[in-house]
């Protein structure tokens, strides 16, 4: 089972910040996940809530504030006083340092209730047209575009139908192979949304709340996603342990288990 970083390593530093990202290696995931949203002036940001009250010391929504008026913001001191000053971080500042790395990437659409016109166009551009991509980066498998607005992803299939996507819910559908062929014809990659439970993290680790996304790879003709058996698990979202060794490093772990 591959771990992804849910927001960057945000059980250490400030969600979706460059501290998160950077703990996400010292915590030896195999993946981060973040949050893409767009400004008053069109640039993309990584931010998960649609406002900036609860990450910030500023407030008000991404969609009414420029990137300049979002720089100005402090979006480390909520966390802890050693994280002032951390600034939010652009998509495209993200991924010039992303491509240096060898982390997997998931990366959600942040569209709906606010919808960000043209956002999937944008986000596929700033990948594609990055300068200091190594020539040998993989960009159709290490990164996964997600979204809960559906028709997000749709219109990555039209833009490159070569992007892998994640399709997420909230629920359960009653037909869910039906509405992921709608969707996701090419790469049937699930996300349930189960939200944030208890659970014992080892046997040595404290309990903790983990906010999880479960992904499971579709299997033809059979409805097994309903019952989200962890066998049949691809990867895990979640908060990161420090020093875990992940699967993708040959060890086994107990972690999620």
């Amino acid at each position: 089972m591959l771990i992804y970083a849910h927001r960057g390593a945000r059980g250490y530093a400030p969600e979706n910040t460059m501290s998160a990202f950077r703990q996400a290696i010292i915590c030896k995931t195999d993946g981060i996940e973040l949050d893409v949203q767009a400004t008053k002036d069109h640039q993309l940001v990584i931010c998960h809530d649609h406002t900036i009250d609860r990450t910030s010391n500023g407030s008000g929504w991404i969609k009414d504030l420029t990137l300049a008026q979002l720089k100005a913001f402090d979006f480390g001191s909520w966390f802890a006083p050693s994280f002032a000053n951390e600034a939010i971080l652009t998509f495209q500042e993200f991924f010039a340092w992303y491509v240096t790395t060898p982390l997997l990437l998931i990366i959600e659409i942040k569209n709906g209730p606010v919808i960000y016109k043209g956002i999937e166009e944008q986000l596929i551009n700033i990948m594609k047209t990055n300068k200091n991509t190594p020539r040998d980066f993989d960009l159709y498998n290490r990164i996964i575009i997600s979204s809960f607005y559906h028709p997000s992803l749709v219109k990555i299939k039209q833009v490159d139908q070569q992007f892998k996507t994640g399709v997420l819910f909230f629920d359960r559908p009653v037909d869910v192979l039906s509405l992921i062929q709608q969707i996701n014809k090419q790469t049937p990659i699930i996300c349930i949304h189960i939200g944030t439970t208890s659970k014992k993290i080892g046997s040595k680790q404290p309990m903790k709340q983990v906010s999880a996304l479960t992904v499971i790879q579709l299997i033809p003709k059979k409805n097994l996603i309903l019952a989200v058996p962890t066998i049949l698990m691809d990867f895990l979202v979640t908060f990161p342990i420090a020093g875990h060794k992940s699967r993708s490093s040959k060890q086994t772990t107990d972690l999620f288990l």
